[in-house]
């Protein structure tokens, strides 16, 4: 009877830890509505790899500083501040590759009073969204 009892109890064991985590793997993703120029609906569901875009430092390629159209992506970069304190001046280099969210990067060059350049990505497709962390080399005004 015992030898019956311990295997049971740990095929139940088995069997609650699978459904406390959703299923037969653990998923980091979770879906994500952004505007989409093609959906007539003007905004698409995708499903980033999150621990992945965490993984990448902000502003790059991999984990794109998150912004609502243009004017967010404006409003991002007049709150960042270079190591002196001073405001980046900055200009948009044009759209690159997609992002991991599927949708198109905006590149920008900023340029600290005392000489120093950087490029950081952007993606313009969050609506509502506010990015509050600064991109490495920068800090920022919340």
């Amino acid at each position: 009877m015992m030898r019956f009892l311990l295997p049971l109890g740990m095929a139940v064991a088995a069997g609650l830890a699978l459904a406390a985590c959703g299923g037969a793997r653990i998923v980091s993703q979770k879906p994500l509505q952004v505007r989409s120029l093609t959906d007539p609906s003007g905004f698409k569901t995708v499903y980033p790899d999150w621990r992945a875009i965490a993984r990448a430092p902000l502003g790059s390629q991999q984990n794109p500083v998150r912004a609502d159209l243009i004017q967010g992506e404006r409003a991002y970069l007049a709150r960042l501040r270079c190591p002196s304190g001073a405001a980046p001046s900055f200009e948009r280099q044009g759209a690159l590759d997609t992002s991991p969210y599927g949708t198109v990067l905006n590149a920008y060059q900023l340029t600290c009073p005392e000489g120093r350049t950087s490029t950081i990505l952007m993606d313009l497709a969050h609506a509502n969204y506010v990015e509050h962390r600064a991109v490495r080399g920068f800090s920022i005004v919340n």
